[in-house]
């Protein structure tokens, strides 16, 4: 009996010896949870570097794309501050504009049209606040003094000829007002959606031979290139510009001065009044003359608006 119970415990050691000898040890089992983790992270990785589709834009237009799912943190994010403004004007003025059509890459192609876009517009709009400053301290000097001095006089006359006041038969102050009315900014986010819809994303042949990224006519011959589908008769020219930015000043000139546009000042007015931020989207429903389209062409760039989330850069 004594003899069956050794044996059996002798057996018993052998098997737990055995046992422990082919157990993986604990560095063993923290290599293997490593290599596990790596296998996972690489997974990640290379399903970070395929692009997911992009959802199609529900406006009908047939220049309208795919949505930019990254945010452009270096411009849209933050307020400009007076050192950005000049960086960004640096790079207004010496950025030549890149061949779009060359960008296969939907989502790429839009990041950088609203990265080449979006300092012209804030250089564009700057220059508007400067005159619109100008003109209110015009307006302070005539409340205070009701009367301006010969070189305020000619600051005025530039502006009252400038923004077309000087055939209005009203009194100064009256014309003061008026300018204030016209002279103010247009925001980022309405230009860039109707930028990108009048030019086909930088790839229209106006854009790239006239520098017309607004669809902006002129009636002087040679004043600006041929529309080829013109119709019999008509003399108008899609304008040629020597920049951009010329494009981009005269765009907002254009809705600052033209009558077709004066229930986009009236509602932008009315905005400042209140003490609110001008939006993009309310003003977009004073663009139903800006094409032949009408209300249907308010609608694709209130959707242009939003579906890129423009208003991110106002």
């Amino acid at each position: 009996m004594t003899s069956s119970r050794a044996v059996a415990l002798t057996l018993l050691s052998v098997i737990i010896i055995l046992i422990w000898h082919f157990l993986p040890s604990s560095s063993d089992l923290l290599l293997v949870k490593e290599q596990s983790f790596g296998q996972k992270q690489d997974a990640t990785l290379v399903g970070k570097k395929k692009s997911k589709p992009a959802p199609v834009e529900p406006a009908k237009s047939v220049k309208t794309e795919i949505d930019v799912a990254e945010t452009i943190q270096q411009i849209a994010k933050t307020p400009v501050t007076k050192n950005e403004s000049t960086v960004l004007q640096e790079k207004a003025t010496s950025t030549q504009a890149p061949d779009f059509s060359s960008i296969e890459d939907v989502r790429l192609k839009k990041k950088t049209f609203f990265e080449f876009m979006y300092p012209r517009i804030v250089k564009a709009n700057e220059k508007v606040a400067r005159e619109r400053a100008e003109i209110e301290r015009l307006k302070k000097q005539w409340i205070k003094n009701k009367q301006l001095t010969s070189e305020e006089q000619k600051t005025f006359s530039f502006y009252e000829k400038k923004y077309r006041e000087d055939k209005n038969k009203l009194d100064t102050l009256s014309k003061i007002n008026n300018l204030l009315v016209k002279v103010d900014k247009v925001p980022a986010s309405l230009i860039l959606a109707q930028s990108a819809n009048e030019s086909a994303w930088g790839t229209s042949r106006f854009a790239k031979h006239g520098n017309n990224y607004f669809g902006q006519w002129c009636y002087r011959k040679g004043c600006g290139l041929v529309p080829s589908q013109r119709d019999d008769g008509s003399t108008h020219e899609v304008a040629k510009f020597g920049s951009v930015q010329k494009s981009v000043e005269e765009y907002i000139y254009n809705i600052n001065v033209s009558r077709s546009y004066k229930d986009i000042r009236k509602l932008r007015q009315k905005m400042r009044n209140e003490g609110k931020s001008l939006d993009s989207l309310k003003l977009a429903s004073g663009l139903s003359r800006y094409s032949e389209r009408g209300k249907a062409y308010v609608k694709e760039i209130q959707s242009m608006i939003r579906f890129n989330k423009l208003q991110r850069y106002d």
